[in-house]
């Protein structure tokens, strides 16, 4: 079933991930730090299928807010410590979808130049690189324009007080939207702030905690429903992840006491720890 949702003026299509896709995702996001290669190549796969009407950072990551919470639920829970003393909280999809801000880039102009920026693709900025580059769309020299990979393989040949001149649009625009978090967590009298992910890393711990599941979890529940009926794990992977929890608790209902010991029953959809 498609699924519509809207951010800002444009409409964003998009569907429950399947368990392959989740599982996929999981994969990618293994280990403190994650191949970026893998993860990117792993990502646009699952975006292309997934979601449709996307063309930048903001609207990828509103998409991604609207396939967590479709797909695996609303509430986020999350552990981090601070102090050496482990908080325990949560944040929901529906804040962040209502809360999450794109700041406008103007249009550079020195001299003879005009740089147009536009924000760069979730992708891409988990890629790493020049990260000025990934934030300019095209460069207009007199009365000739150049666009995509040919205007960011100009940047580095840029006068240097034009390229200045962009790096200040660039962190002008980050700051607006690092003083505008996605939201707050409270604990006792202390408040922690939510941000947007804007650097590679940032964004891959913020993937790490939206899409939190225990990837052996997944296993167990596969293992746990094709020793017990017809069920093959291709007719699950083609599935989503409510349906293989609807499977698994089905198939935990009906087995033995006995045999109900020896399973462990840890969901496959665990809080997240920072």
């Amino acid at each position: 079933m498609i699924l519509v949702s809207k951010f800002e003026d444009q409409t964003i299509q998009y569907r429950e991930l399947t368990v392959s896709e989740y599982k996929t995702i999981l994969k990618s996001l293994l280990g403190e730090e994650p191949d970026k290669d893998i993860l990117c190549a792993n990502l646009r796969c699952v975006f292309e299928e997934a979601f449709k009407g996307t063309n930048d950072f903001f609207q990828e990551l509103y998409a991604l807010f609207c396939l967590r919470q479709v797909s695996i639920g609303d509430k986020v829970p999350i552990i981090f410590c601070e102090d050496d003393k482990q908080i325990n909280g949560a944040f929901t999809m529906e804040h962040c979808k209502k809360t999450l801000k794109r700041e406008k880039l103007k249009v550079v102009k020195w001299k003879k130049y005009e740089v147009q920026l536009n924000w760069p693709s979730l992708i891409d900025l988990i890629g790493g690189g020049n990260y000025t580059e990934a934030f300019v769309k095209s460069i207009k020299i007199n009365n000739t324009i150049v666009a995509g990979e040919i205007a960011k393989g100009l940047v580095g040949d840029l006068p240097f007080e034009l390229y200045r001149e962009v790096e200040k649009e660039i962190g002008r625009a980050i700051e607006v939207i690092e003083n505008n978090p996605l939201g707050v967590i409270k604990s006792g009298a202390k408040e922690y702030q939510i941000p947007v992910p804007l650097y590679s890393d940032a964004i891959i711990r913020f993937l790490k905690i939206m899409f939190n599941g225990d990837l052996g979890g997944i296993y167990d529940q596969f293992f746990l429903i094709t020793k017990n009926t017809a069920i093959t794990p291709e007719y699950l992977d083609k599935g989503t992840p409510a349906e293989l929890e609807i499977y698994t608790n089905r198939v935990l209902a009906s087995q033995p006491q006995q045999e109900l010991d020896e399973i462990d029953e840890d969901s496959a959809f665990g809080d997240s720890i920072v």
